[in-house]
């Protein structure tokens, strides 16, 4: 079995919103997930999202979802004034080893969706986790950013990996984490000194970019460790352009114009899952109404 983390605040967003796009999360899990590929499904949000998101998980009881207070793994952070933002749902897929009590584990953000049969020989094999690579120059900054915070030479000639979903090894995270202790006093806090605006020694709002990112974090510990085949494997040898995440995602509007349901669910292709990114701005229930004769 494998285990899976969502960070949820449904308070950055019209609330309808932030639990329709759950619903369709949860809806495609349960259609496309063989019996037992789960052990927890761990959804992570604001003490004040509890109750809604307690009620919402009943409904599919054979995912064993989870909702667990993000105060049990950030709290000290909330605790520190200006701490806010989407920044801190990537700490908390590092944090999140705390919790899963299996190999590795699955990281979602909400505008993720199955689309086709899964169980978990699909996602792990002779004990390593299936793994979507990337060119860091696709986002070459958190490539840049997390080097820096690694202190570790940058190498763009090299592959890197993609965004989430993304499977993460739980040894490897204690590994990472453990390494980011020795060095910085609090390792939460050098990542969020990277984001945060200082006025007078006082947070006062959000750069403009981000120079880190939880998965290259990641993925550059493996690499500088020698470690990434030792965890995961891939199709193709050491590189295939489609394996966790589909080519049939809606990164901008123009993908999303083009969207044809009956092609995103016809199980062609070696992709498990698809994003329709939320930044679009897209009501959630148009792409509900959209999707919901597949899911």
């Amino acid at each position: 079995m494998i285990s899976a983390v969502i960070p949820v605040k449904l308070r950055h967003c019209e609330k309808k919103e932030g639990i329709k796009q759950c619903e369709l999360l949860f809806r495609s899990l349960s259609k496309f997930c063989q019996e037992g590929t789960f052990k927890k499904i761990f959804v992570i949000c604001p003490s004040i999202d509890l109750l809604e998101l307690n009620v919402l998980s009943e409904r599919w009881p054979e995912l064993s979802i989870e909702v667990v207070d993000e105060n049990v793994l950030i709290g000290h952070l909330r605790m520190k004034g200006f701490v806010d933002g989407w920044v801190l749902q990537q700490i908390i897929k590092l944090k999140a080893h705390e919790l899963v009590e299996t190999d590795f584990y699955l990281t979602f953000d909400g505008d993720c969706l199955c689309i086709r049969n899964m169980g978990y020989e699909d996602l792990v094999n002779d004990n390593k986790a299936l793994i979507q690579l990337e060119d860091k120059k696709i986002h070459s900054q958190w490539w840049k950013g997390a080097a820096e915070v690694l202190d570790y030479p940058l190498d763009f000639n090299k592959i890197g990996m993609s965004v989430t979903p993304a499977i993460l090894s739980r040894d490897v995270v204690k590994g990472l984490i453990n390494e980011l202790s020795l060095k910085y006093a609090s390792w939460e806090s050098k990542l969020l000194s990277y984001c945060i605006k200082f006025v007078n020694g006082q947070p006062r709002g959000w750069l403009p970019h981000q120079i880190w990112s939880e998965y290259t974090l990641y993925f550059l510990y493996l690499e500088k460790h020698g470690l990434l085949w030792d965890y995961h494997f891939t199709f193709g040898g050491e590189y295939w352009e489609e394996t966790l995440i589909s080519k049939k995602c809606c990164w901008v509007i123009d993908e999303y114009d083009q969207l044809e349901p009956e092609i995103l669910f016809n199980g062609e292709g070696r992709g498990f899952f698809s994003v329709i990114q939320s930044n679009m701005n897209v009501p959630v229930a148009e792409i509900e109404a959209l999707l919901s004769p597949y899911i």
